[in-house]
């Protein structure tokens, strides 16, 4: 695990994660894959974030910032996504 997040940043990505794979969900369903695709090309950077960032000096305001924020540009009404972030870094 990534020793240099505390508890509150896990589980606001962990959080993260969950709504994302429903969205994923949700937009597949609907027929649309490129949503999803870009979904997915952010979420799957939360995993080495969580067990091993610390090593490439990763964090959770890297990945709201760079992730995030470009799915977010990309397609606005994901804006929801930040919010568990947002709450963890106080």
């Amino acid at each position: 695990m990534n020793p240099t997040l505390c508890t509150a940043e896990v589980d606001a990505l962990l959080e993260v994660f969950a709504r994302d794979l429903v969205q994923i969900r949700r937009v597949a369903g609907a027929g649309d894959p490129r949503r999803g695709e870009a979904i997915a090309d952010a979420l799957h950077n939360l995993p080495t974030l969580l067990r091993e960032g610390h090593r490439w000096g990763w964090t959770v305001a890297g990945f709201r910032d760079v992730f995030l924020a470009g799915l977010i540009e990309r397609y606005p009404e994901f804006e929801g996504l930040r919010q568990p972030l947002e709450r963890a870094a106080g």
